[in-house]
């Protein structure tokens, strides 16, 4: 283990040891919990797919490029965090069921870009757009003065 984490920080990457076997990588457990929640919100008309997205983008999104949750929970302070999660938790989705929203458009054949429909409908250019919005927004991340960021996160 102590060789395969090294050979990847040589390599500029940021390796984690798990320290025990789980269903699926951590990164994707902690994308497909999000994913359920915000199914959820669409599916009980709470919001829109693209106003979801849209607060995820312009909020917690821009955050999480730089601080991971714990460090974010840290800032805010762990008692408001406290506070929040004895209002929130008890409401979010903890099914173990896959959403129907999710299952009735796999079912319909709406696989996203590549069959132009999912939640959105795609044609080859916009497919494009967003796939150079993604690339020119991980490149825009990678550059950024970390120490001049945090500063912003502060201030909200």
């Amino acid at each position: 283990v102590e060789l395969i984490v090294n050979l990847l920080v040589s390599a500029g990457k940021k390796p984690a040891v798990v320290k025990k076997e789980i269903q699926g990588f951590i990164g994707n457990r902690l994308q497909m919990a999000m994913f359920r929640e915000a199914l959820n919100l669409v599916e009980a008309g709470v919001v829109s797919v693209a106003e979801l997205d849209e607060i995820v983008k312009s909020s917690f999104g821009r955050r999480l490029a730089v601080a991971g949750p714990f460090e974010l929970a840290e800032v805010a302070g762990l008692d408001l965090r406290l506070t929040v999660s004895e209002n929130i938790y008890p409401t979010l989705n903890n099914s173990t069921e896959i959403p129907k929203i999710l299952i009735d458009k796999v079912k319909n054949g709406h696989l996203g870009i590549s069959t132009g429909k999912g939640f959105y409908d795609w044609t080859p250019d916009s497919a494009e757009e967003l796939r150079i919005r993604i690339a020119d927004g991980l490149s825009e991340i990678s550059s950024w003065n970390i120490a001049e960021f945090s500063g912003k996160i502060q201030e909200e």
